[in-house]
């Protein structure tokens, strides 16, 4: 019964951190520049290949 509540709370808690940047700059900023990053690289690659 605690392990599905458990899972519909982190899922509510980490939604609204990850919407909310300004509450938490550092440590959101640096991990949402690196997924930019990543992504952008992957698309970068896929545009060569593909081009």
């Amino acid at each position: 019964m605690d392990n599905p509540k458990r899972a519909r709370s982190w899922k509510r808690r980490i939604q609204p951190r990850v919407g909310l940047k300004a509450v938490e700059p550092v440590p959101y900023s640096t991990r949402s520049l690196g997924c930019r990053l990543i992504r952008a690289r992957s698309s970068l690659a896929l545009l060569k290949t593909n081009g």
